[in-house]
């Protein structure tokens, strides 16, 4: 009997079991997945692909299937989606169970000290990895296994047993036995390692050494944290260790060379390797200058620990607003070291909610990321701010409650976890944005603009990156947003950012530059004759970016020459969703260059 499966899945394991359930004989009716590589193996087999999260019970409602199948896929599947399966759903869990239900299994097994580890294909239930078992594997946890090996063998585990799996649902899920006894221990996606990572060596060299490799992901995401030691004042990730003979008290540094720190155990010793600041930069154990390497105590283990409980919990949503930042931005960029100046605030009693939506709608914007300082609970472990988007559009009273809800969850967040660009692949060491919000009295270190909203309300500015005359000024605008606000009814995204007498004083400006001109010309046809004639003369100045004639141009045409090779001809519609700056006068330069017209889309 041919069968139809609903495949839930993010990782190539998704795509392999796939294959192997189509060479059966069944089909699949659509795959759900946030993984671009599985979303083209689905597209390359003529299978539809459904994007996951929030509304997937309305987007498979038309879907009716046999089964559902979750092959790597971390979130728990909607009871709603899993009732579109006439017989069930089956999932692949990369533990044995119960004792490693949840998530990360293969790292909490080795943290643990297990010799054994194992695979799980179990029937869905409502709870996590709680259904009846159709087939598993164990095998041994070898002495050099990483985090990211052992995953590697639970996925070549899981392949090689899914045979065994489809031939129990072409029976209707039999045979099936209930899970083994034993204690049952629920791993969940904001659980850490105690302290952060930091190592404890008064340990035994063979345990410290396994923390290394179990939290050793290769070139993976790390979705829990990096090892790391303190020293020479600071917070450094480990990246290898290896057990040396040696002797002394748990902590001293035995040796320190370019070939590693070989630091004392509890029993032995071991060799660190690998070391990086929390910015990424490689750092030589010998420029360390240290004989000793503190452990953490239990007291301050559980200290950090609960320190980090929020900034885990919170780490899902702030990843992804790192990953798509889209900071408010003013004054100039970072060059060197702050020089810190403030300036009065009047804010009439109002409230952090309305501040940020007057500082957006000060600064142009309808919606945006800011800065929330917060409380620095655990130096070098934690960043002491957190990235909130607000959107300054609607009502004001919604747009204020709304950004209140905001503010309060970036304050719960309690900080970024200063080891998750090591963490994530291709991301960036997070630096605050250029506009902040703080309870206390002081500016947020890396931020251009911090209002201080504390019993004195105050702006504080970066002279080196923004100046007196632009700080009061902006001071001004977001005291005489902040006034309007008070009406509730009133739409955000219309008022403007600029007083009366700014725009009387700018329109006067504006006049004075009033130049006859040659109207029979194009605006890309004005614009590439005076590239010809003075191509370094200014022609975009957008806060801290200049562009001339010449390099204005040269951007444009990049940008037509893409869209022609895109199709794009004479009277061709293209949306153009840009921030005012220099990227959209290329942008809509370019467009016109390539024949086409320009639609100006909100980037909100």
């Amino acid at each position: 009997m041919t069968m139809q499966a609903l495949l839930i899945g993010n990782e190539s394991l998704t795509a392999e079991c796939g294959n192997l359930w189509l060479d059966r004989g069944h089909g699949i009716a659509a795959v759900v997945t946030r993984e671009p590589r599985v979303a083209a193996w689905a597209a390359g087999k003529g299978v539809p692909v459904v994007a996951p999260g929030v509304g997937l019970a309305e987007r498979v409602a038309g879907l009716a299937v046999d089964w559902v199948l979750s092959v790597a896929n971390l979130s728990l599947v909607p009871p709603a989606v899993l009732a579109r399966a006439r017989m069930g759903g089956v999932n692949f869990h990369d533990g044995p169970l119960p004792a490693y239900a949840g998530l990360n299994a293969p790292v909490w097994a080795m943290l643990s000290g297990e010799a054994r580890h194992g695979i799980t294909w179990h029937l869905m239930t409502d709870g996590i990895d709680e259904g009846e078992v159709l087939a598993e594997r164990s095998f041994d946890i070898a002495g050099d296994d990483t985090a990211f090996t052992l995953n590697a063998r639970c996925f070549s585990a899981a392949v090689e047993s899914f045979a065994e799996v489809v031939t129990a649902l072409e029976a209707g899920g039999h045979p099936r036995r209930p899970q083994g006894a034993g204690l049952r221990k629920v791993f969940r996606r904001a659980d850490r390692p105690a302290a952060g990572g930091l190592l404890d060596f008064t340990r035994s060299a063979d345990t410290v050494a396994r923390m290394v490799r179990a939290l050793d992901h290769g070139a993976y995401r790390n979705p829990l944290a990096v090892p790391k030691i303190r020293a020479g004042g600071r917070v450094l990730a480990v990246g290898m260790a290896a057990v040396e003979p040696g002797s002394a008290a748990a902590g001293t540094v035995l040796e320190a060379t370019q070939a590693g720190l070989v630091v004392a155990c509890g029993t032995g010793a071991v060799r660190l390797a690998g070391l990086r600041s929390m910015e990424g930069e490689a750092v030589c154990p010998s420029t360390l200058g240290v004989t000793f390497v503190a452990s953490p105590g239990a007291d301050e283990s559980a200290r950090l620990s609960a320190a980090l409980g929020p900034v885990a919990e919170a780490e899902q949503r702030v990843r992804g607003l790192l990953l798509s930042a889209d900071p408010v931005t003013t004054g100039a960029p970072a060059a060197g070291g702050a020089s810190w100046r403030a300036v009065p605030l009047a804010l009439g009693g109002a409230g952090a909610a309305r501040v940020a939506l007057a500082v957006l709608r000060a600064l142009g914007r309808t919606s945006g990321d800011l800065a929330v300082a917060v409380a620095d609970a655990a130096p070098g472990l934690v960043l002491p701010w957190v990235p909130v988007r607000l959107a300054a559009s609607g009502p004001a009273g919604a747009a204020e409650a709304a950004a209140g809800q905001a503010l309060e969850a970036a304050h719960k967040a309690g900080g970024i976890a200063a080891d998750l660009a090591l963490r994530e692949p291709g991301m960036g060491a997070p630096v605050p944005h250029p506009v902040a919000l703080a309870q206390n009295d002081q500016p947020l270190a890396g931020s251009a603009v911090t209002l201080s909203l504390g019993d004195v309300p105050k702006l504080w500015h970066d002279t080196a990156r923004l100046g007196e005359a632009e700080a009061r000024a902006l001071v001004g605008r977001i005291e005489r947003l902040v006034a309007e606000l008070a009406d509730a009814s009133l739409d955000v995204g219309a008022l403007s950012p600029l007083s009366a007498e700014e725009k009387g004083r700018l329109s006067g400006a504006l006049a004075a530059t009033a130049r006859d001109h040659d109207r029979s010309l194009t605006i890309p046809a004005a614009v590439l004759a005076r590239a010809a004639r003075d191509p370094a003369h200014p022609a975009v100045i957008a806060g801290g970016v200049r562009l001339s004639y010449g390099a204005l141009v040269a951007r444009a045409a990049r940008i037509a020459n893409i869209l022609r090779g895109m199709g794009v001809q004479r009277g061709t519609l293209v949306g153009l969703a840009c921030h005012r700056g220099a990227d959209m006068v290329a942008g809509a330069l370019g467009i016109q260059m390539a024949g086409g017209a320009y639609v100006p889309m909100d980037p909100a």
